[in-house]
């Protein structure tokens, strides 16, 4: 079993066969325990149990309080909600965007940024979201982020020296 989790209800039977065949040697039985475990576990259903994993066990129970766990089932990870928007909310947002670039090129004082498309989309009731959200439904439209020349240049990084 290679890769897979043995359950707490087989860990549990592992266990109780290994201190059978514990009693079994005391008593003079010719058989090792470990070996004898698993034996009985491959040939009992319980798949193949290498002997590492026997020990482990042993050891996992020794030091907690004779408690077996097994980790829990994993779940999928939920889609987000925000990229779950309907086709005629996405359309909104796309047309905004290719609406107030065409502005911005004409005026060449106004910039699209997340805040003003947001802005925008409130003022005209198209869609209610959070700019955290908008930023993460903007790629899935097919749009890119890029940085600004123009600030780049303004910042002041190219004096500095």
């Amino acid at each position: 079993m290679k890769g897979k989790t043995v359950s707490s209800q087989s860990q549990g039977l592992v266990l109780s066969l290994l201190n059978y065949f514990q009693q079994e040697k005391d008593n003079g039985g010719p058989l090792l325990p470990l070996l004898a475990v698993q034996e009985v576990c491959n040939k009992g259903g319980l798949g193949t149990i290498s002997l590492s994993t026997i020990t482990r066990i042993q050891r996992r129970l020794s030091s907690n309080d004779n408690v077996l766990r097994s980790p829990g089932k994993k779940r999928p990870r939920k889609k987000s909600k925000t990229t779950d928007l309907s086709d005629a909310v996405r359309h909104n947002i796309r047309d905004t965007v290719y609406k107030m670039y065409s502005e911005s090129n004409d005026n060449e004082q106004k910039h699209v940024t997340i805040a003003n498309l947001n802005k925008t989309l409130k003022e005209k009731e198209l869609a209610s979201i959070s700019n955290t959200s908008l930023q993460r439904v903007l790629p899935t439209i097919g749009f890119k982020y890029k940085k600004d020349a123009y600030a780049k240049m303004n910042s002041g990084w190219h004096d500095m020296k």
